[in-house]
């Protein structure tokens, strides 16, 4: 029998800066073993960044954290005003908010890349940092690196009792339980697959005790963490000397903590599904929707809670207030109990959607006025059952065939639901529509629908349209968005194209957004396509447009003098994402103004400004000139310049960006 000296052959020791990029993001509640699963990844060779936090009595062997982003993150949750143990639903789009502005997204980016120098495989843990995963997963991305994460699981009953041990928390079980289960539920939200991660696990704490090594090899295999993988002798003896099962010094029942009868259902029903998830295989669709409804019953009963409790929180505000004033003032005016700043914030769900008489002079719906029946409108927060959370996007449509293959697929998987309303396309668009949703794997998301009248075009002809005429841009907008069944919904475009950065951001907003009453402006960019791997990338207009808006009757739409406008309410929050998550697709071959009564009148308003700019590049670039602003752009061979754009150029583009 010959040797086979191959099969044998020992490989050498890989090279650990030879590793792709990756950071692994530890998430959970405080007290719940992130510390401990932190060290262990360290002692496995993946870098926590310097300098850490000094262990003390409540954690002798050290938490693992990197010291610049625990002051990073409680100087972004003051301006949040978030507490670490915040049991708002809202919290979380107030942190969302937060993420979304561009000096932090390019300071955290900043400051991760300067780390990879050190190792390839980083790990950033700290209590805060589930509330500003979104931000994270942006760094990563702009620093070339794939974001996993790791969720520690521990019964709330011990969380609980381990903070108000070492916490001295004295705000109560039924609160600490509540911010536990806020923290959870949408942390199990805010790590499910994106485009750019590499995967999550769930780690019991009991399970890492009981037997360190089973759980971290899991980890190491599901995220493809290599100092795991080629972790010598040495280091797992270290792990051994580190890992006490002592640490699980708290312990207690459910039954202990004394919850109202709902919070203490919601509370278990979580933990039981939340444990499905660290079980080999059990992060499955079925799991995710458990969660989703746990979450909605949450937000739900706090909504509720916090309702009926308005009258204590106007008591405490007049008390805090009054304890401001200066000793020996007199004749204070007492201070009034007025409604919240956001008073429809404050509404339960079921209350919202009778909460303003605005829908454009009929609160139940409208009725047009050629009489076609079948396209009258009933608004959507008046159908049984009424909305359910989540955002839709809604496209209307017309021979966007080319551009729907780009355009779906990061918005499919953005959102919770896509709506494509064909207005008379001819070049197949429908039938381009349902293949693209079925070759991402996304058919389930996908409504299609037909609106068949001609519907005037932007400028004159809009202006001369009734608003309440089936030809009306105002009420095919109406009619489009009478379809939506969710609280939260997007307006797109058929060529609007999210970046990697783009999709991963809008899809955090998606869920994080919640109930709030806010408005949310996409910036984007004309890319301008005279072949399949050249294209011209306009970066010299700063326009951001509203895009995205909740579903009510204080947001419908109506009529503008060039087009259709949503109506808003007086007091209504807006966020503005930063540049270089967008892009616009443009023909050169097309054209381009052909939903505009007459170009010539762009050159009238100051609202037509940006039509005015897309009209002067594409005829430049028509007739060969490069206008200032516009970067050309060719991708690398057997790569879409589409895809190269929006998944490289966009993404690693340095930052801020130069726009304008």
């Amino acid at each position: 029998m010959s040797a086979q000296p191959d099969a044998f052959t020992v490989p050498a020791d890989p090279d650990p800066m030879s590793y792709d990029r990756k950071v692994l993001f530890v998430a959970g509640a405080g007290r719940s073993g992130t510390s401990t699963m932190a060290g262990l990844m360290k002692i496995m060779g993946l870098h926590v960044p310097q300098p850490e936090v000094e262990p003390d009595e409540t954690n002798p062997k050290g938490f693992a954290e990197p010291a610049w982003a625990v002051e990073h993150h409680s100087r972004l949750l003051r301006e949040a005003v978030v507490q670490v143990s915040d049991s708002r639903p809202d919290a979380w789009f107030e942190t969302g908010r937060v993420s979304t502005r561009e000096p932090e997204r390019i300071k955290t980016a900043e400051w991760l890349e300067g780390h990879f120098a050190v190792n390839p495989e980083l790990v950033v843990k700290d209590p805060r940092l589930s509330w500003f995963l979104s931000l994270w997963r942006v760094a990563a991305i702009r620093c070339g690196a794939t974001p996993v994460f790791a969720t520690m699981l521990r019964p709330p009953s011990e969380v609980v009792g381990s903070k108000q041990k070492y916490y001295a928390n004295r705000l109560g079980s039924a609160h600490l339980a509540a911010s536990w289960l806020n923290m959870l539920l949408h942390t199990e939200r805010a790590t499910r697959e994106s485009v750019a991660d590499g995967g999550r696990v769930f780690i019991r704490y009991g399970d890492l005790l009981d037997d360190w090594t089973k759980a971290v090899m899991y980890t190491g295999e599901q995220l493809g963490l290599q100092h795991i993988l080629h972790a010598k002798s040495e280091r797992i003896r270290d792990a051994h000397r580190f890992v006490d099962p002592g640490l699980r010094r708290v312990s207690g029942s459910l039954d202990d903590l004394g919850l109202p009868k709902r919070l203490h259902e919601l509370v278990a029903d979580t933990w039981t599904e939340l444990n499905k998830l660290a079980d080999e295989g059990g992060d499955t669709p079925e799991v995710h929707e458990a969660l989703d409804q746990l979450r909605e019953g949450y937000v739900e009963l706090y909504e509720e809670s916090e309702a009926i409790s308005r009258s204590s929180v106007v008591a405490a505000e007049q008390k805090t207030r009054r304890g401001r004033e200066k000793p020996g003032k007199e004749g204070a005016a007492p201070v009034e109990a007025g409604e919240p700043s956001y008073a429809a914030d404050k509404l339960p769900h079921g209350l919202r959607g009778r909460s303003s008489v605005n829908a454009i002079r009929n609160p139940q719906g409208l009725t047009n006025l050629e009489g076609h029946t079948d396209f009258d409108i009933t608004w959507p927060w008046n159908r049984p059952g009424g909305l359910r959370a989540g955002a839709t996007a809604v496209l209307r449509v017309k021979d966007e065939a080319p551009s729907l293959p780009f355009v779906l697929p990061p918005l499919l998987r953005a959102t919770d639901h896509v709506i494509v309303v064909d207005n008379g396309s001819t070049d197949g668009t429908p039938e381009v529509a349902a293949e693209t949703a079925a070759k991402a794997g996304l058919a389930d998301k996908l409504t299609q629908a037909s609106y068949p009248f001609e519907v005037a075009r932007a400028g004159a002809e809009h202006l001369g349209q009734h608003e309440l005429s089936v030809h009306s841009l105002s009420y095919f907008y109406n009619w489009c968005f009478s379809l939506v069944q969710t609280r939260y919904s997007w307006k797109w475009d058929g060529d609007m194209v999210l970046t990697t950065e783009g999709e991963v951001s809008l899809s955090d907003l998606t869920w994080q957004i919640g109930g709030v009453q806010s408005i949310i402006r996409v910036p984007r960019h004309g890319l301008y396509l005279d072949s399949d791997s050249h294209g011209y990338l306009d970066l010299g207009l700063r326009n951001a447009e509203e895009w995205g808006y909740p579903v009510g009757p204080d947001f419908v739409f109506t009529k503008a003098f060039e087009w259709e406008i949503r109506s808003t309410p007086e007091q209504c929050r807006s966020i503005g994402l930063p540049q270089g998550l967008c892009v616009e697709l443009k023909y050169l071959d097309g054209d381009e103004f052909a939903h505009w009564t007459d170009p010539e009148s762009f050159a009238t308003s100051w609202r037509n400004r940006r039509k005015r700019r897309e009209w002067a590049v594409f005829h430049a670039l028509k007739e060969g000139q490069l206008p200032p602003g516009v970067h050309e752009i060719t991708a690398p061979d057997g790569v879409h310049i589409v895809d190269h754009v929006t998944k490289t150029w966009l993404p690693r583009a340095p930052r801020p960006l130069e726009v304008g």
